[in-house]
């Protein structure tokens, strides 16, 4: 086999399980958060009309998934029986700062969601990029750590999801 054949294999494995993942995701938030079918008496479309109870935890480090996190609080922010932590720790943390283009996109979903999606950013991450409270969006919450954080709330129930 040669490499670029190997090499164009790998990619074709990454891409669709970038697919499946995706899928997972939007299924979840579509049978979940309230996006029922069409047809009115299906079984899809009842549970989904219900907007059952959701917690859901993001757990956002990657910046490469923020398209992912933006779309999952865009559905979610309209779900009133929806409550979303996003736990923010790492090089996302960028994303938090004020007059950031980003910010103003949180924040909007966190008014639009009357509280029901909150951001808690990691204290040691903003210890490591040098970075203090007034230097974030008013919308933030800083936590001691991302991870204890993220485990607390799982304890209650909470459904961890890594976009």
């Amino acid at each position: 086999m040669e490499k670029i054949e190997i090499i164009y294999r790998l990619y074709i494995m990454k891409r669709d399980s970038l697919y499946i993942l995706t899928l997972l995701v939007f299924g979840m938030a579509y049978l979940g958060l309230g996006f029922g079918a069409s047809v009115k008496d299906s079984t899809v479309n009842k549970s989904a009309n219900s907007e059952e109870s959701l917690n859901v935890i993001l757990d956002f480090h990657n910046p490469k998934s923020i398209k992912m996190v933006d779309n999952i609080l865009e559905h979610t922010s309209k779900n009133k029986k929806a409550h979303v932590v996003v736990e923010v720790w790492g090089p996302t943390i960028k994303y938090m700062l004020k007059n950031s283009k980003e910010e103003k996109d949180f924040e909007k979903f966190v008014k639009q969601s009357d509280g029901r999606i909150q951001f808690h950013v990691c204290e040691n991450t903003m210890h490591k990029f040098h970075i203090t409270k007034a230097m974030m969006g008013n919308f933030v919450k800083p936590v001691k750590g991302a991870l204890i954080d993220m485990y607390k709330f799982q304890k209650e129930g909470y459904m961890y999801v890594k976009p």
